[in-house]
């Protein structure tokens, strides 16, 4: 499901058999009886999609748009369901039914683009907003949705999304509960990870979850480290396939103040490309509109 190409983010789905190992199409329901538009997600890259089998729906979390991972785009904090197997059917070319896909959005989004600003603007419903166990979500929760974080379905009925979002990244953990669709805050403890994005996690049988790797936009370089979180620390085992670190950093988690630094440097670059495109044009501010375009960053 989507992805990015030098013209942009895509939704195209797309199904790989591995029976044949044939790429096949999806039918998806775009339009409604009446001939209108149904919802589905914009085009997209460095979301997370999981399996939801009890619920017969793959669930997609979040994202961003743009033509790169830093430098356009805008990140979002929506949650998106595609029916699999849909009660309307359309016919194969050999006169079978063929059941259709439907898209349901879930999670409204508090909108964010790729290098930090947010805008709630959109005039939302309650039931279209995101939010944690009846708590909208945060500015900072939304970061774990935000493009290439980690999405993990840990049990049949949880999800968990790690890292994430380009500017500023995040190293915090966000539940969600796929059986009410509600997001959840885990009592995570232990040496937090360095904040990161673009890193690949993966849920071990034993009950961890492994992650490697990623990039740090803050300080410019790749990472190559090694973290496990232990989904199950109160049975107080010991993991021996991998030789830990002795004595792990814990890194400070990312804040109310890193977002706010990140939106004031954004608004002051968008500020000064607008004054040097005036004047490029030959038009000169005045003195007051010069004076309130400081005062926005100062």
């Amino acid at each position: 499901i989507g992805g990015m190409g030098h013209e942009g983010s895509t939704d195209t789905v797309a199904v790989l058999d591995t029976q044949t190992w044939t790429w096949i199409g999806s039918d998806i329901k775009r339009s409604n009886d009446d001939g209108s538009c149904r919802p589905s997600p914009s085009g997209r890259h460095g979301h997370s999609v999981v399996d939801d089998s009890r619920r017969n729906r793959l669930v997609l979390f979040g994202g961003g748009s743009g033509t790169d991972l830093l430098r356009s785009g805008v990140d979002n904090s929506e949650v998106w369901e595609l029916k699999m197997g849909g009660d309307e059917a359309g016919l194969r070319a050999d006169g079978s039914l063929q059941p259709c896909w439907l898209w349901t959005q879930l999670h409204g989004t508090m909108v964010r683009d790729g290098v930090g600003n947010f805008d709630d603007s959109e005039d939302m419903d309650d039931n279209e907003s995101s939010y944690v166990s009846g708590e909208r979500l945060s500015p900072l929760e939304a970061l774990n949705l935000g493009r290439c974080h980690n999405g993990l379905k840990v049990s049949p009925d949880s999800a968990l999304l790690l890292f994430g979002s380009g500017r500023p990244n995040t190293n915090a953990v966000l539940g969600y509960n796929l059986k009410t669709d509600e997001f959840i805050r885990p009592n995570v403890s232990g040496p937090l990870p360095v904040a990161r994005f673009t890193g690949v996690a993966a849920v071990l049988g034993e009950g961890y979850i492994f992650c490697h790797g990623g990039f740090n936009s803050d300080t410019g370089g790749s990472l190559g480290d090694m973290h496990l979180l232990d989904l199950a620390p109160q049975v107080g085992r010991v993991f021996d396939s991998l030789p830990l670190d002795d004595n792990p950093v814990s890194h400070p988690a990312t804040s109310d103040e890193d977002l706010e630094s990140v939106s004031r440097r954004t608004m002051g670059g968008d500020i000064m490309r607008r004054i040097l495109l005036q004047m490029m044009a030959g038009n000169a501010l005045d003195a007051e509109e010069m004076e309130s375009m400081i005062a926005r960053i100062s």
